[in-house]
């Protein structure tokens, strides 16, 4: 089966290609013949990945068909985008949301036409504009996780006070009051809708889309045999207990829960006289804004790594990650990743909303404020019977509900059903008028 896989950029340390690469590699194992479309390329110096993501990719001998790099809005006078704005504020469009991604229509047409696929995997509501009004005969797959409403409200929620922040607030959100019903009229055009986050799925289908809810993909390597004596020894020696945060720095989400972890959790943690040498690493690509940096920096005990290229390391070398996001969107890839690798984890409880597979004391500790963080934390680094059992149900659910055979296995499933239909509809609509249709498999349609 020739299946094309839509996103926008290949390449880089944030959530869409982590996946992407995942869903490739899967569906090339089966023996698929895959090609990955990509659209509004990222600029090399905004991710240190771009080489190594690149290499991985041929790796899987999967053809990129890379888009030119343009901006529609970059053509236009600065008069005549003042207007539009002036316009977008006072009389929005559902054609103004997501134009950007939209205007690669034209190159993805040209492409698809050469290609001749059986099936599009659109992965992010970009991609889905993109495609959207193409082809309509051949089935399509949307793959979701942040619906841009909600993203957009959250960013504007964590903008800095002030009078500036506050009128641009409002007139964004006037802009932005067709935007809902723009994601749903794009998603109509799509066969099966997964949204990788339970909560965002549950708005879908409150809103007419009939969305199935499955964790996100995120590829992991067996552990060694020796993966448990190997930890426990570097663990038992090491000097300082690790704490490790990862997340794109640039991450809206990322940067809300790391205000969490400078407001509320090392204030709770400096207050426990049980240990003091303990340490969090926060791990990631991309850069803070420089008002979040000097907060962070002002702790002694906060270590600013970057970018890191062995992250199995740093799961297998920390004594628990923590997740101190706090908002009810979206899925934590970095939960997944954790799991697979057996690392016990102290998460905000309103990551629930998201992923329903954490379960409190089973595969780990859950708390909904800095001080039940903070709490969740200390019993973690003083029980290392508690953070062996974290660790062992944490890569039980990963097996069990979170791997790539499980959520692959179930999305290619969909997919592979509403192929085979559209199918048997077309053998339909060519069989002669006058002929009776009585087997099962016409009945069924």
């Amino acid at each position: 089966m020739a299946v094309p896989h839509t996103l926008p950029a290949p390449d880089g340390g944030h959530g869409c290609p982590v996946m992407s690469w995942a869903m490739l590699k899967w569906l090339k194992e089966l023996g698929h013949d895959i090609s990955l479309f990509a659209f509004s390329p990222t600029e090399g110096s905004r991710e240190p990945g771009r080489i190594k993501a690149r290499e991985y990719l041929r790796s899987l001998d999967v053809p990129l068909f890379e888009t030119e790099a343009h901006s529609h809005m970059r053509r236009l006078p600065l008069w005549r985008l003042r207007l539009l704005t002036a316009r977008k504020i006072i009389l929005p469009r559902t054609n103004d949301y997501l134009a950007e991604s939209a205007s690669y229509g034209l190159q993805w047409r040209r492409r698809v036409e050469q290609v001749q696929p059986d099936a599009f995997w659109l992965y992010t509501t970009d991609a889905v504009a993109v495609a959207y009004n193409t082809f309509p005969e051949i089935p399509r797959l949307a793959s979701l996780v942040d619906l841009d409403h909600q993203a957009r409200e959250l960013k504007r929620a964590l903008r800095l006070p002030g009078f500036r922040n506050k009128l641009k607030n409002f007139a964004e959100k006037l802009q932005d009051r067709l935007l809902p019903q723009a994601i749903i009229e794009f998603l109509k055009n799509c066969d099966v809708v997964v949204e990788h986050s339970a909560t965002s799925a549950l708005w879908l289908n409150q809103h007419g889309i009939p969305a199935h809810y499955l964790p996100n993909p995120v590829e992991s390597f067996a552990l060694p045999e020796n993966w448990r004596s190997t930890r426990e020894q570097y663990l038992t020696q090491a000097p300082v207990k690790r704490i490790l945060m990862v997340g794109h720095l640039r991450g809206v989400t990322t940067q809300a829960g790391l205000h969490l972890l400078a407001d509320e959790v090392l204030p709770a943690l400096d207050k426990k006289c049980l240990f003091d040498n303990w340490e969090v690493h926060v791990v990631g690509g991309g850069e803070l804004p420089p008002n979040l940096k000097a907060k962070l920096n002002e702790h002694p005990k906060i270590k600013l790594r970057g970018f890191v290229e062995a992250l199995a390391k740093e799961y297998q070398r920390a004594h628990l990650t923590l997740v101190t996001v706090g908002e009810k969107i979206g899925f934590r890839t970095r939960l997944v990743e954790a799991f697979a690798y057996a690392a016990p984890c102290v998460v905000h409880s309103n990551n629930l909303y998201g992923m329903p597979e954490l379960v409190h004391e089973y595969n780990s500790l859950l708390a909904n404020d800095g001080e039940g963080l903070a709490e969740a934390i200390t019993r973690i680094l003083n029980d290392d019977r508690l953070r062996i059992r974290l660790e062992n149900n944490a890569r039980k659910t990963y097996g069990e509900k979170l791997s790539i055979p499980v959520v692959m296995g179930k999305m290619y499933g969909m997919l592979e059903a509403k192929i085979a239909a559209s199918k048997r509809n077309d053998r339909i609509l060519q069989a002669p008028t006058n002929q009776k249709v009585t087997s099962r498999e016409s009945l069924a349609v």
